[in-house]
């Protein structure tokens, strides 16, 4: 017990290291403030929460909690009031508490829970399956899965869905089965993020198919289905304050608009549907790669030899899978999260049966989980823009996916970083995002930016300097969510002097008239947001 126990304390502590050196290294990403904001308002007042039509408000009102104790204002009397990203903007960079400090306390609180967790889930379930060897597996597979401990040190839904998710399998696959704890993670899971709406459906399925599969002859467990739906209503009501009418409102918005698509990036191409190569794509791009073998190693083995407690791994993580491409809005591989405890499981299922085979399982086992470690160090602590040997690394991911897979608006900071190394000098920044660069003291003009905030404070008229630099966003690098494609088509063949965080690129246009020139065309062009 006490090995098991040091096994999940080392994993859980590796992954937060991690994560917590991108949380000293990142601004906000794009939506962080709002739902800071939103989870803030939330807890403190009986007004309803902003954000409620487009986001479930678990996940929010969790990583909120920590401002309990700093106590920021409420700033009700700013005139952006119920505008969400104005007044979260507010919200952080006019507050009384600094806006780093109640950021970065927001996601150091999420990253310790919500790693912590998903852990006991993942790890526990790997020793169920596997015993000491699949433990162990798991958790050097845990601590350096990217997708997980990046999304946890961030203020997002994403995780919460995925912590719910994979909890609520988890424990109705155990025996006996936990049927109210089971019932209360499909509520906490529905109440963090729309997308876990398969969730109860799947799960009724996986329970008969099992009682199927084993053609078992004991009574169908009416009581046990009925206490887990009871709890899963009872916590949902409770998170929306007893207003349920509001999460199915919710849900219809967001299904629709799921529906309709969005501007997104693939392989050097913008669509608005999107394309079925996305998530496979993300998948395979954004996951590091002994990770992803050993997963397939452990599936391929499942496919061939089938057994029902393993098809508690497979089929909810396959369905989530084939659920998300189906849909036509494609901006990030965080879309597919709650697939990855899934797959670090079956990657320990693996890595046991290879240990077990032979000392040459052994040693291979053990290159993998080298292997592993130094590609992810390798990005550190830029783990948002990870990307694996396949894509080429962080510095080959533009090319390939785009928005939250790469750029979420997070590389101010390290652009301020950079460019004070190099005496601070003034640029041309081209931003996608809602962080506020003057923050970092960086020195800048704005042009063309793709932002939903309107604030731009500290921002300096355009006039003749020297060294003229252009800071740009890769998502705006690629044009993503502006109307002309083409619009810096003629920077993509160009060397940057440097990639801040491998997200911002900046190019020296000093004696570059045509650069110039194109440059002051954009200037005091129209802001806009993606949709």
């Amino acid at each position: 017990m006490v090995k098991r126990w040091a096994c999940g304390v080392a994993s859980v502590a590796a992954a937060c290291w991690l994560g917590f050196g991108q949380i000293r290294t990142t601004a906000p990403t794009y939506d962080e403030g709002a739902a800071l904001t939103s989870g803030y308002l939330s807890l403190t007042t009986r007004l309803k929460p902003i954000r409620w039509e487009g986001h479930p408000p678990f996940a929010e009102l969790w990583a909120a909690v920590p401002l309990l104790i700093l106590k920021p204002a409420a700033l009700f009397e700013h005139g952006r009031w119920g505008e969400i990203y104005n007044f979260s903007d507010a919200f952080l960079y006019e507050n009384t508490v600094d806006a780093e400090r109640m950021l970065n306390t927001a996601r150091t609180w999420t990253l310790w829970t919500w790693t912590a967790a998903l852990a006991l889930v993942v790890l526990s379930w790997a020793y169920r399956l596997d015993g000491a060897v699949g433990l162990a597996a798991a958790a050097i597979c845990y601590a350096f899965c990217v997708p997980l401990f990046s999304n946890a040190a961030l203020v997002s839904t994403d995780m919460g869905a995925t912590v719910f998710y994979a909890a609520a399998f988890w424990l109705l696959a155990a025996k006996p089965r936990r049927w109210g704890l089971a019932g209360t993670c499909v509520g906490l899971a529905l109440a963090s993020k729309f997308s876990t709406i398969i969730l109860p459906p799947l799960a009724l399925a996986a329970v008969l198919g099992e009682r199927r599969w084993a053609k078992t002859r004991e009574p169908f467990p009416w009581a046990g289905l009925a206490t887990a739906a009871v709890a899963a209503l009872l916590v949902l009501a409770l998170c929306y304050r007893g207003h349920l009418r509001v999460y199915w409102e919710g849900l219809t918005t967001t299904l629709t608009t799921l529906d309709q698509g969005r501007a997104s990036f693939f392989a050097g191409r913008r669509s608005v549907t999107g394309t079925w190569m996305y998530f496979p794509a993300a998948l395979c791009l954004k996951t590091p790669l002994p990770l992803l073998l050993f997963a397939a190693a452990g599936l391929w083995r499942w496919c061939r030899k089938p057994s029902p407690e393993r098809a508690w791994i497979v089929v909810p993580a396959a369905a989530f899978f084939l659920a998300a491409c189906a849909s036509k809005t494609q901006i990030g591989y965080r879309h597919i999260l709650p697939v990855y405890p899934f797959l670090v499981v079956l990657a320990a299922s693996a890595a046991r049966r290879a240990w077990d085979a032979s000392p040459a399982g052994r040693r291979l086992c053990l290159a993998a989980a080298a292997w592993l470690a130094f590609g992810v160090l390798r990005v550190h602590p830029h783990h948002l823009a990870y990307f694996n040997e396949l894509a080429g690394g962080p510095s080959g991911g533009h090319r390939w996916l785009l928005d939250s897979n790469l750029d979420w608006g997070q590389g101010l900071k390290a652009l301020a970083a950079e460019l004070q190394k190099r005496g601070n000098p003034h640029v041309f920044l081209c931003y996608f995002g809602v962080g506020d660069p003057s923050y970092y003291g960086i020195r800048y003009t704005p042009v063309a930016w793709v932002s939903h905030v309107e604030a731009r404070r500290g921002a300096l008229p355009p006039r003749p300097v020297a060294p003229s630099w252009l800071a740009i966003s890769a998502t705006n690098l690629h044009a993503v969510y502006y109307a002309d494609p083409s619009l810096f088509s003629w920077l993509r063949d160009r060397r940057p002097l440097f990639a801040a965080g491998h997200s911002i690129f900046v190019y020296d246009l000093s004696g570059d008239a045509d650069g110039l020139r194109r440059i002051a065309r954009m200037l005091g062009a129209l802001r806009s947001g993606p949709e």
